[in-house]
């Protein structure tokens, strides 16, 4: 099947354009992802060298396929398909839009999940009935933890874990 792109809006040296398109594996469908064959990272997230530099394919694709990219948006993805560079998947978004698509979508980590979390749901259950019964402090919940003090605040007035 033959790759149907559409025109460039960004103008581009044929070989980058060869190398680029070359790094796509053709969907049957053209309404499917296109993946990127080429480089991947430890993210999931393509990476492609242009002008010698590394740059994500999907944001090339959106800079080439459909426009500029407006300052201080991240090109993101309608499918959630990281490797995709189908311009009809991606479209522009502040960080905050990009964020509040991904808790929408139930994409965002929470809890135990996040890679840096050092409660567990029981901790925060304990730590909430704990300071419920009366006599200790945050400081010292935080201690009992190993936590910092801010996050005890946090899990106690519902800003952090409050899913559980």
């Amino acid at each position: 099947m033959r790759l149907v792109v559409p025109a460039t809006v960004v103008p581009v040296a044929p070989s980058t354009r060869a190398r680029f398109l070359s790094k796509i594996t053709p969907p049957a469908d053209s309404t499917a992802c296109w993946l990127w064959s080429g480089g991947l990272g430890d993210t999931g997230y393509g990476y492609f060298y242009l002008d010698g530099r590394m740059v994500r394919p999907h944001r090339v694709a959106f800079q080439w396929f459909v426009g500029t990219v407006p300052s201080g948006h991240c090109v993101c993805h309608h499918c959630d398909v990281r490797p995709c560079v189908n311009p009809a998947h991606l479209f522009a978004a502040t960080s905050v839009e990009n964020q509040r698509d991904m808790r929408r979508k139930g994409r965002a980590s929470r809890g135990e999940a996040r890679w840096n979390a050092r409660l567990t749901a029981t901790d925060v259950q304990t730590i909430r009935a704990r300071y419920a019964a009366g006599r200790v402090t945050h400081q010292a919940l935080a201690d009992a933890f190993g936590v910092a003090l801010m996050t005890v605040n946090g899990v106690l007035r519902g800003r952090r874990w409050g899913h559980v």
